[in-house]
């Protein structure tokens, strides 16, 4: 069996196209995520899990087909066989994390008990405390679902309706809020999830740290293995927006991008008085200010410089002045902002 026909397997199963015997086969070890109190992965593991299991499955069937000679449907069997019994072994020693469609429910078996309701009947925001220190501030109308106690090795509550969070730095047990369709899951920062149900896109934006979000669907554990579940990676002044039509997460800057803050934000103090300042020094300077990516679309704009205080503007009012004085304009372009404009000519 080669490594594409190991994850040929697994997408036919996920598209119902499996026969009686391999759908049974990857659904008994898929079950022993229901079973097991498993740890979170880390981030720094994920990209070589797969290669990890197939590195072991293959060695294992080579050894299983070279030992005795056997008819093509027996030799398949044992192979789907050996499949299953390694990625149980996997799973059991807590390679995978179990992010498949999670509900208050499965939330409450995890964490072993009950869990308790908020919900903000008010106006204003109200805020409250879990019991790891984090910090939870939801809006009007908005609900969270949480246990008392979290689970030894996870974090994990349930959101409806739109929520700040300010998640307290504890790399042994990640953070994650489950909502009706995404799954957003961190270790320390701040950030904002808008979940307000069917008719509504869903969002989740970033403050500081970085964040990962994916779909709450069924099988997202299987199609994170095949690469197929897109999973986005967001940093400050980013956000992540579920299209209601494609159901795809579409990555851009928030609207009205910030200053980062003092954890994510450079040790050096960033200066934004130019006087006849090359223009490359100071949109360099928005950068490390912002973590936002700004590009020319001629390199000929580097030629320009920039007079003048930018100190207590926002992002976009410092970028207005500094294309007005360069004959230039800009557009955003995903999490990119990019000048437009010819440039200036080279100083002889």
């Amino acid at each position: 069996m080669s490594k594409e026909v190991f994850h040929s397997l697994l997408k036919r199963y996920l598209e119902g196209r499996c026969t009686e015997e391999e759908k049974k086969i990857v659904e008994q070890w898929y079950n022993v995520l229901d079973q097991e109190g498993l740890p979170a992965y880390r981030e720094s593991e994920f990209g070589a899990i797969d290669d990890r299991l197939w590195a072991t499955l293959s060695k294992k069937l080579d050894d299983a087909t070279e030992s005795r000679p056997v008819s093509f449907f027996r030799r398949r069997s044992t192979q789907l066989a050996i499949a299953a019994s390694l990625i149980m072994g996997l799973l059991v020693a807590g390679y995978f994390v179990r992010t498949d469609h999670t509900t208050p429910e499965a939330i409450a078996r995890e964490a072993g008990a009950t869990l308790q309701l908020r919900q903000n009947m008010t106006v204003l925001p109200v805020s409250l405390a879990l019991e790891d220190g984090t910090r939870v501030t939801l809006q009007p109308g908005a609900s969270l679902q949480y246990p008392a106690r979290f689970a030894a090795n996870k974090r994990e509550v349930f959101l409806t309706g739109e929520a700040f969070f300010e998640v307290n730095k504890d790399r042994e047990r990640p953070f994650m809020v489950f909502s009706q369709d995404l799954i957003t899951q961190v270790v320390g920062t701040s950030f904002t999830v808008k979940a307000h149900g069917a008719g509504h896109p869903s969002e989740v934006a970033v403050v500081t740290g970085k964040v990962m979000v994916s779909r709450n669907t069924e099988g997202a554990l299987l199609r994170g293995l095949l690469t197929e579940e897109r999973q986005v990676y967001l940093t400050p002044n980013q956000r992540a927006v579920l299209d209601l039509e494609t159901e795809e997460l579409t990555v851009s800057l928030v609207a009205e991008p910030v200053p980062l803050a003092a954890e994510d934000a450079p040790a050096e103090r960033i200066v934004f008085d130019f006087v006849e300042t090359p223009l490359k020094t100071v949109l360099h300077n928005l950068e490390r200010a912002y973590g936002i990516a700004i590009q020319p679309e001629d390199a000929n704009l580097y030629n320009c410089a920039f007079t003048g205080d930018l100190a207590g503007e926002d992002l976009q009012t410092r970028l207005e002045f500094i294309c007005s004085s360069v004959g230039a304009g800009y557009t955003i372009e995903g999490t990119t902002i990019r000048i437009t404009g010819k440039g200036c000519p080279v100083n002889p």
